[in-house]
């Protein structure tokens, strides 16, 4: 499977398609819900501007994930973060144990 934007907006849809509810780490914790769930969450540990777009995307088509960023220099950037927070979707922090 191709992974492009293109491709993951259809897979998106799929789900949608097909009953799932489609949410960030936080909604799922704050408690059980009936139906068909699907957590959605990304690890930024390169490609920031990559993680921007996905996030314009999952907007676009109304469904919000988490994004957990490193605090590594080419990663940590704050106007994305921004960004990405602004239209609602969740932040974490992407930390590792050494």
């Amino acid at each position: 499977m191709q992974f492009t934007f293109s491709s993951i907006k259809d897979l998106y849809l799929s789900f949608l398609d097909n009953g799932y509810e489609i949410m960030p780490v936080n909604e799922f914790i704050k408690g059980p819900k009936d139906g068909k769930q699907l957590i959605l969450r990304h690890d930024v540990d390169r490609f920031p501007n990559q993680s921007l777009r996905m996030a314009e995307l999952e907007n676009k088509i109304g469904i919000l994930s988490t994004y957990y960023f490193r605090t590594r220099k080419h990663t940590f950037i704050p106007g994305i973060i921004q960004k990405i927070s602004e239209m609602g979707h969740e932040i974490g922090y992407h930390y590792e144990n050494l």
